[in-house]
């Protein structure tokens, strides 16, 4: 099953190997997207099973949003999350069920650069 979040995204800057994207109000770098121009809006594209979830005490790093489990639903061996990560914005997020998160907990999430996929809104 393919499973694909998109996220709005506005683009900020793009310097050879990366693209800086603005969502909401959290900077993220993506990997290259040469077919687009500065203050571009576009779609940002991640797979639920590509986002990680930070636990606490690590360290932090690029790409991190902040977010709230709005629904959690038990799949088998993976757990099926929707995270509010903005008043306006909602990601899903696909992670071991081996640790549960419940209805309303906080967590950081870690897009990778080489994860995230641009598309231009129409």
């Amino acid at each position: 099953m393919l499973i694909v979040e998109a996220l709005p995204a506005r683009i900020e800057a793009i310097d050879g190997e990366t693209t800086q994207v603005v969502v909401g109000q959290t900077r993220l770098t993506a990997t290259a997207a040469p077919d687009f121009a500065a203050q571009q809006s576009a779609l940002l594209f991640i797979r639920p099973n590509d986002v990680t979830i930070i636990e606490n005490g690590a360290d932090a790093q690029r790409n991190i949003l902040s977010g709230t489990v709005q629904q959690a639903t038990y799949l088998g061996e993976t757990m099926d999350y929707r995270m509010q990560v903005s008043e306006e914005m909602e990601l899903r997020v696909q992670a071991s069920g081996a640790r549960r998160y419940a209805v309303g907990e906080r967590m950081r999430l870690h897009l990778p650069a080489e994860r995230l996929r641009l598309i231009a809104e129409e």
